[in-house]
């Protein structure tokens, strides 16, 4: 069963190796923002998809679908997340490109990347299963709710980054223009 405060992410971990690579990177970019706030260990990934927490989801839904309820809301999400699970390749690979301020306020450090073919194909399926979750939910046109919602504007392009620093100011001088390519394995989706 689904419940209302848990986030829905479509995401992936770096393994290991990729791991202690980017740690290194985000102690580089830290010096260089000693105010800032490292993003923690665990919570370093590529985003696929955000969809976010269910009972705002619900509520922006509800919002344009007066008629929804929850049991249908959370029955659909279900089928959304099972085949987006399915959907998702293992292990994807990206390229690394360079620091950039991104997000909110352009205040979270990230690395961007250039995700391979089975990232990119990735989002396409959640994309589409996304747009199915929505007509189900009694959205006639997903994407203009998409581009309108706090929690899935950003569902429609991929834009693979990952996030080292909140709160930064500065991009390192001293950082690597040539990056080794990282590897990333699938995460579970649903987190309370």
């Amino acid at each position: 069963m689904l419940t209302s405060k848990e986030r829905i992410y479509l995401q992936y971990q770096p393994n290991e190796e990729a791991l202690s690579q980017l740690l290194h990177w985000q102690k580089r970019a830290t010096q260089a923002n000693p105010q800032g706030r490292p993003v923690q260990q665990d919570r370093l990934h590529v985003t696929v998809i955000h969809f976010g927490i269910a009972a705002d989801v619900f509520r922006e839904l509800s919002q344009q679908n007066s008629k929804l309820i929850w049991s249908d809301f959370t029955k659909s999400a279900k089928q959304f997340i099972e085949t987006s699970e399915a959907a998702l390749p293992a292990e994807v690979a990206v390229q690394p490109t360079k620091l950039e301020f991104f997000g909110y306020r352009s205040s979270v450090l990230a690395l961007t990347v250039m995700p391979d073919q089975a990232l990119i194909q990735a989002h396409k399926a959640a994309l589409a299963n996304l747009n199915s979750f929505l007509k189900s939910c009694g959205i006639s046109y997903p994407v203009p709710f998409m581009q309108g919602s706090l929690n899935l504007r950003y569902a429609l392009t991929l834009s693979p980054h990952i996030s080292l620093i909140k709160a930064a100011r500065h991009i390192p001088d001293d950082f690597p223009s040539s990056l080794p390519e990282l590897q990333f394995k699938v995460m579970p989706v649903r987190y309370s």
